[in-house]
């Protein structure tokens, strides 16, 4: 009897002890993001015969914008709600551009001037000097006693403003310069429309900069940098984002086609702010340099010229992002000051390509109308030809993407090893039907099926009836597909990946090739590209863990008997359980370097990628006459 209750003691102390370490995990969950969007906190329109407003430079609580019938105007911003116009003044003609440096506020006139006011009072700003500059003054940059002046149909300007009441000139440069960025040594210029260049300047010595290096770029607007990356909006073509790691050599990166038009840019925190025109505001994520994200697309709201009145579109052309909030600036309806929801910043990423780190399971194929028996999944090459006459066919298996991922951005990269001599664009569609890489004709998806309608055309049953994005081939380098919705859908149901189907629109009988994931060259394989965040990792949870209550323990009496006296029976006690190891995150192998957790027996902390905040000029110009910086 004695050693059943000595058993049961011990069972019922251990089986207390467990209890909260039982209960000490709970399932890792991915927190609910709520959906970007974007609310209109205030508005300040056009003060009477100001004009439109051209840029804006936030230094605190004021806001330095330019007018260009206005000149410069102060506007308080401390309360977001209801911005403030401190001062004017347009003495300073046509304003165009605007930047401060201490108690000084230095702008470009598109008349060919650029003038130095005192701003040390910003309710009563004092002209300091006034400079006239050849040319039209659409951009400029201040980097200590130097000015950098863009100047349109001249050049690019240098001056000494040691003394603001007297300016010096001491180097120039000619170009037909859009937007202008001077950091460290080095001097950044959007050169278009007639050249179509991004132009760099050694300016260590600035009275004799030389150009160390230039890059093409279609119809180069806006300019903006952050680390060793600069990035040109394209006016109809986008952003490029160029790698300026050498400035001797610059080289593209990647590109990102936006609707409509691209004005200008900022750079904030990992994020472009694109100033779209007439499209508003795009805002866009750069984990993935080669395709940047699109996360979230602003419209304008329509504003009244007059009650009863027409409305006006209205059209972005600057943008300032700080604290939280973004100020944009409308040439036609005044500044917007905005607060944005986004998720956070992706951390995560998995690149998927044949070859490496042992990942294989990508399929690719084209389908050939004349030779509708033709297989090739064993091409070197993926072909597409206009007219329908040739498509290609890919897919990706992404069961390496860990399980929880959420907020998943993806993008298709195929490297382009035939362009064509007109425009083309490229349509991709998401394929419904199954099919076999080294079975797949333009009559079959696989032995035993045939296509609804011939090179997977048929609608609702082949592939979906649109495009879910649409590209123009580039001349060379990678093209790029943003098939986000694509993935989350194969994440969700796996069943359901039967990949992208991609077709060629243009003038008959063109036939871009791209590099298949046959070729023999790994690195320009086809990619799929895919950023997301994970759960956060499981942690502790403190409870309180119950007190062993000592057990009583039977003894003996003692007995007088002739032999002796008995002695206490040593008593079995519960005795504490070792904690178990705790799970913690460590780095596992998903296809490229990417970070996922998984369980191991040592408590590290959790690792991530982390993006520091970075703030840069933006520059800007437009079209005449819509001509801002």
């Amino acid at each position: 009897m004695k050693t059943r209750r000595i058993a049961l003691s011990a069972t019922i102390g251990i089986a207390l002890l467990l209890v909260p370490l039982l209960a000490r995990w709970t399932p890792a969950e991915a927190a609910p993001l709520t959906p970007p969007h974007i609310e209109l906190l205030g508005h300040l329109i056009h003060p009477a015969g100001t004009g439109e407003f051209t840029d804006i430079e936030l230094v605190g609580d004021l806001a330095y914008m330019t007018a260009r019938q206005g000149g410069l105007q102060i506007v308080s911003v401390a309360n977001p709600g209801a911005p403030e116009l401190l001062s004017t003044l347009p003495t300073v003609g046509k304003a165009q551009a605007v930047r401060v440096q201490g108690a000084y506020a230095y702008v470009a006139d598109y008349d060919g001037s650029f003038h130095i006011v005192n701003i040390a009072d910003p309710r009563r700003p004092q002209l300091v000097s006034s400079t006239h500059v050849a040319g039209w003054g659409v951009d400029l940059d201040v980097e200590g006693d130097l000015v950098y002046l863009a100047q349109m149909n001249s050049g690019l300007y240098i001056y000494n403003v040691s003394d603001p009441v007297s300016p010096q000139r001491i180097a120039f440069d000619r170009c037909t310069p859009l937007a202008l960025v001077a950091q460290g040594d080095h001097a950044y210029v959007s050169d278009g429309d007639v050249n179509n260049l991004l132009r760099i300047y050694d300016i260590s010595y600035p009275y004799a900069p030389w150009q160390s290096g230039l890059i093409a770029i279609p119809t180069p607007r806006g300019l903006a940098l952050a680390a060793n990356m600069a990035y040109v909006t394209a006016r109809w073509n986008g952003v490029y984002v160029v790698d300026i790691s050498n400035p001797s050599a610059p080289k593209k990166a990647g590109s990102r086609e936006l609707p409509g038009e691209s004005v200008s840019v900022f750079y904030h925190d990992g994020r472009l702010y694109v100033s779209a025109g007439e499209g508003g505001l795009h805002i866009l994520e750069t984990w993935d340099l080669q395709h940047p994200s699109l996360i979230y697309s602003w419209r304008l709201p329509a504003t009244a010229v007059a009650p009863g009145s027409y409305y006006r579109n209205g059209y972005t052309v600057q943008s300032w992002v700080e604290n939280g909030l973004i100020y944009l600036v409308d040439l036609e309806n005044g500044l917007y000051i905005l607060r944005a929801t986004l998720p956070p910043l992706t951390n995560q990423q998995t690149s998927l390509q044949r070859g490496v780190a042992g990942y294989q399971d990508v399929a690719d194929t084209h389908l050939f109308a004349w030779n509708t028996t033709q297989i090739a999944g064993e091409s070197v090459r993926l072909k597409t030809t206009t007219g329908n006459i040739r498509n290609v066919l890919i897919r990706f298996d992404v069961s390496r993407v860990p399980a929880g991922a959420y907020n998943v951005h993806a993008s298709l990269q195929l490297y382009v090893a035939q362009s064509a001599t007109e425009t083309v664009r490229l349509e991709a569609y998401r394929v419904l039907r199954r099919w076999e890489e080294n079975l797949a004709n333009w009559n079959q998806p696989r032995p035993g099926e045939s296509w609804t309608g011939g090179g997977c055309n048929g609608v609702g049953l082949d592939r979906e009836a649109q495009p879910f994005d649409t590209v123009t081939l580039p001349p060379s380098g990678w093209v790029c597909f943003d098939v986000t919705d694509l993935v989350v859908g194969w994440l969700a149901n796996p069943d359901s990946n039967n990949g992208v189907l991609i077709k060629s629109v243009g003038t008959l009988y063109h036939t871009p090739e791209f590099v298949s994931s046959e070729d023999a060259d790994v690195a320009y394989r086809p990619k799929l590209m895919i950023g997301y965040l994970l759960p956060p990792t499981p942690t502790p949870t403190n409870t309180d863990t119950p007190t062993a209550t000592p057990t009583p323990t039977s003894t003996h009496t003692a007995t007088a008997t002739p032999t002796g006296t008995p002695s206490p029976t040593p008593t079995d006690t519960p005795t504490r359980t070792p904690k178990p190891d705790t799970p913690t995150p460590t780095l596992t192998d998903t296809g490229t370097a990417t970070i996922t957790p998984t369980v191991t027996r040592t408590p590290t902390p959790t690792i991530c990628r982390v993006h520091l905040p970075l703030l840069l000029r933006v520059r800007f110009d437009g079209d005449l006459p819509r001509m801002t910086r």
